[in-house]
């Protein structure tokens, strides 16, 4: 650690910047592994929200939510599944926005396997290379509150999303037709 001489302002000789390789080893970036609701397993990374934000890659729509979550407050899941059991069409759009933003944090926080987004054609797909939309949705969603650093702990979130992503999935497969589902 460096010194300070406190009647120059010097540093001390034994001054050494931190290198490139130390800083990036001590990053975030390097991920953790983790055993996903379906039993893959794989090495993920956390994610700046700030840094999405900036690149443009947050929809306006999710901006409000994004902002809220930034100033620490939390947004119920059960929340937003009642703001899309409503059918009301902006809560729709704001939902698919969602499931794009998350899919986009996926492929960025994913180390091992790589994942990319999804092809244009079926053509594009091989065997060799993980898609997005390829991964469970409860292990994307799994992936994603970690990469963003949910407030909840992994296992809390794993343990409570089995009735929300029935929930979730019966509104995808019904043409985002509000379906009620019992949350049970």
């Amino acid at each position: 650690m460096a010194k300070q001489d406190k009647q120059s302002g010097n540093i001390a000789e034994e001054f050494k910047t931190t290198s490139a390789k130390e800083w990036k080893s001590k990053s975030l970036r390097k991920g953790k592994e983790m055993v996903l609701p379906s039993g893959h397993t794989c090495i993920a990374a956390r994610v700046n929200l700030m840094v999405f934000m900036k690149s443009g890659k947050i929809p306006n729509s999710l901006r409000g939510m994004i902002d809220q979550a930034m100033d620490g407050k939390e947004i119920s899941q059960d929340e937003i599944l009642d703001k899309l059991l409503s059918g009301d069409e902006k809560t729709l759009k704001t939902f698919e926005d969602m499931m794009k933003m998350a899919d986009a944090v996926v492929c960025d926080c994913m180390i091992e396997p790589k994942v990319i987004p999804a092809p244009a054609t079926e053509e594009e797909r091989s065997d060799s290379i993980l898609h997005v939309d390829e991964m469970d949705e409860e292990d994307r969603l799994f992936v994603f509150n970690y990469a963003v650093g949910g407030t909840r702990d992994l296992e809390t979130f794993r343990a409570g999303q089995d009735a929300n992503v029935e929930r979730v999935l019966a509104i995808q497969g019904s043409g985002n037709q509000p379906v009620a589902v019992d949350a049970d």
